[in-house]
């Protein structure tokens, strides 16, 4: 039987998986290794044929388009690199501070809590139409546009 000479390469249409042997403290290891989502996926098996039948399965689920995928227009990605940018250095979640965002707005739309930040201004948004009984949109967005800070809808 040939010796099997590593890197061993999976490969499914376009979708390719290398297979290194990684030796660990006078063990053989077998690290599959590729690409998904622009991110490197590394898992390490103790055994060659689990890493092979991992490496398939690898293999498949990227020519089957099994991988979360998101598509962002250029506008959504400049945004999300320019939060990202802002919320890096303190070391928030850009998740968690758009649910705190949204949380401040409604509570100030509603007018029922305190100011949420210290000396904070009244919104300049207008509230929502549910609380303008007998006013239309139209109505809501004259009042709107007439303001002294010229908003505009």
């Amino acid at each position: 039987m040939k010796a099997q000479t590593f890197p061993l390469v999976v490969k499914r249409r376009s979708a390719t998986v290398k297979i290194y042997k990684t030796p660990f403290r006078g063990v053989d290891r077998f690290t599959i290794s590729y690409w998904a989502d622009g991110v490197r996926r590394r898992q390490v098996f103790a055994d060659l044929a689990t890493a092979k039948t991992e490496a398939a399965a690898a293999a498949t689920r990227m020519t089957e388009g099994d991988l979360d995928v998101l598509t962002l227009t250029s506008a959504d990605r400049a945004a999300y690199l320019r939060a990202r940018q802002l919320l890096d250095p303190l070391g928030f979640s850009l998740e968690m501070v758009a649910a705190q965002y949204a949380d401040v707005v409604v509570r100030l739309w509603r007018g029922d809590g305190e100011r949420a930040a210290l000396a904070q201004p009244e919104p300049t948004l207008p509230p929502p139409l549910a609380r303008t009984p007998g006013r239309d949109a139209a109505g809501t967005v004259a009042t709107v546009g007439a303001g002294a800070d010229g908003l505009r809808l």
